[in-house]
């Protein structure tokens, strides 16, 4: 009779989470421990070899982008420049302050109202 009761209580609470599931449709691309409680990553992940590389590949980019250290908040005084390219662009085998976004960023560029050109 125990098991009986345990088997019905577990149904129920089965159901019931996939109820309250079912209503909220929680989008989890946008869950992220990045810009949160870790830096964001300064260049999207990426593994030409899943089985010898560190980082996990995706082809879901808004799960990538929310990573990014682009999905931070913007600074008022902010410009961004969004740098979209092949490996020569992410600096393959260049750490990250030799990308083509560093070296952008280490001039301190401005635009002609003074913002600050940043860019990703």
């Amino acid at each position: 009779m125990k098991i009986i009761r345990i088997v019905i209580k577990t149904t129920v609470f089965f159901m019931l989470c996939n109820g309250i599931y079912a209503i909220t449709q929680p989008n989890f691309a946008t869950l992220s421990i990045y810009n949160h409680i870790i830096p964001g990553r300064e260049r999207l992940p990426y593994g030409e070899n899943p089985q010898l590389s560190y980082n996990i590949s995706s082809n879901n980019l808004p799960t990538l982008f929310e990573s990014h250290i682009i999905s931070r908040p913007k600074a008022a005084d902010e410009f961004r420049v969004l740098l979209i390219g092949d490996s020569s662009t992410w600096g393959w085998f260049l750490t990250a302050d030799e990308t083509l976004a560093a070296q952008i960023n280490a001039n301190d560029y401005h635009t002609s109202d003074g913002r600050r050109i940043v860019a990703y």
